[in-house]
């Protein structure tokens, strides 16, 4: 069954300038495409998608996401996590996402 829903995200508490982190999520079904933004209030963001994400264990619905160092400077920053029923992102349309 593809997700209809993201129902858990999981965060760090802190991020540290110059080393990766982990965001775990969770979903009510299988989720083709998986996509964490970054975005800094500089303006600068970083885009973790498709072959920077794993399915955690052997459950449907269980992801990781690792975000790695060169993505997170000092500052303040805000991370978007995003998800599409369709793996090829190219012939999706608003409503898979």
């Amino acid at each position: 069954m593809v997700f209809t829903e993201i129902s858990k995200i999981t965060l760090p508490e802190y991020a540290t300038v110059g080393q990766g982190f982990t965001i775990r999520i969770e979903t009510d079904g299988e989720m083709p495409f998986v996509q964490a933004i970054v975005r800094h209030t500089d303006g600068w963001e970083w885009i973790v998608c498709d072959d920077d994400y794993v399915k955690r264990g052997r459950k449907k619905g269980y992801y990781r996401i690792n975000i790695p160092p060169q993505a997170y400077h000092s500052g303040i920053a805000y991370v978007q996590i995003e998800g599409c029923r369709k793996k090829d992102i190219g012939a999706a349309s608003a409503a898979d996402w």
